[in-house]
């Protein structure tokens, strides 16, 4: 079982001259699936998501073992999701930041996220 979505000892770049061996693969498939559970059901892979869909066009083995990490974490945590519960309503906030993360551009991420009741109501991520 994976404990974390996060493949920290990986460092993706694009990788335009190896496409071909790899384009015969579902990454981009996978992507657009793991961007819809993003978006409704598991924030807790947004990160990594985003980061994987920034190489739609080129990308090679170490993306492809990224996005496969990020599976088999959603595979081992299926009973988890988005929870609310009553009597928790106060609003807390969480923000972060990763100086020049982006190993092309070398800009940096930083995110939020909004809870409510127990659960996250809003998230986002952006590069700078």
């Amino acid at each position: 079982m994976v404990s974390t979505p996060e493949t920290s000892h990986l460092k993706l770049i694009s990788t335009e001259n190896s496409r071909n061996d790899w384009s015969s693969l579902p990454y981009r498939k996978f992507v657009g699936a793991l961007m819809f559970l993003t978006s409704v059901l598991r924030p807790e892979i947004a990160f990594e998501v985003s980061r994987d869909a920034q190489f739609m066009s080129s990308y090679g083995k170490n993306h492809l073992i990224a996005v496969k990490r990020v599976i088999r974490y959603l595979k081992g945590r299926s009973s988890h999701g988005i929870k609310y519960t009553h009597g928790k309503s106060k609003l807390k906030a969480f923000a972060d930041a990763d100086y020049a993360a982006n190993l092309d551009s070398r800009k940096s991420v930083s995110g939020f996220v909004l809870t409510l009741a127990g659960g996250p109501i809003t998230w986002a991520s952006r590069e700078q």
